[in-house]
């Protein structure tokens, strides 16, 4: 079996989502451009080199609930509904 490929940070692909989050301040430390990120998530990304500026009077940061297309179930629709009911009764104690 041959080894594994390194890839250079410049040519670095995400492969999902979670990854290019992660992958981004990396980019970004790196030169290799800008970035515009949630910026709730700095206190995660500690990355040395990384500047991290909030946007005024931007839209607020949506987020929603995502699983796979197939994968319905029970203890999906339970997290969904619990996670509905604690957000109306944040947002009604704001």
């Amino acid at each position: 079996m041959p080894p594994k490929q390194k890839i250079p940070i410049t040519r670095a692909r995400a492969r999902n989502p979670g990854d290019q989050k992660r992958q981004n301040p990396l980019l970004v430390a790196a030169g290799e451009g800008v970035s515009i990120a949630c910026s709730d998530a700095a206190p995660h990304h500690n990355t040395p080199g990384v500047t991290w500026i909030p946007l005024q009077d931007a839209v607020a940061f949506q987020y929603a609930p995502i699983w796979r297309k197939q994968g319905e179930t029970a203890r999906v629709r339970a997290f969904t509904e619990q996670l509905h009911r604690t957000v109306q009764t944040t947002a009604a104690t704001n």
